[in-house]
């Protein structure tokens, strides 16, 4: 039997492949965007796509997920940086 490699996106609550989700990571009080799924810390994954990211920012969705205080610079820092790769 194999094992299927999914997690819960914030967003729907439903499960996907890793390969569908962006994973964000809560790291040394900052929201980072883990591009290669490699940094440490407490993390999140959110569907692929512009609208999903934007409707979790617009939910406060990483804060609720993350029981942390995400600074909305972060968000904003995130979305200008790395808005093609969303």
């Amino acid at each position: 039997m194999q094992r299927k490699n999914g997690r819960k996106d914030i967003l729907s609550g439903k499960i996907f492949p890793v390969e569908e989700l962006n994973r964000f990571v809560y790291l040394s009080s900052h929201l980072l965007f883990d591009k290669d799924n490699n940094l440490g810390g407490r993390g999140v994954y959110l569907r692929k796509g512009e609208e999903s990211f934007s409707l979790a920012k617009k939910k406060n969705l990483f804060s609720k997920a993350l029981r942390r205080q995400i600074n909305p610079l972060d968000l904003e820092k995130i979305y200008e940086e790395d808005k093609e790769k969303l």
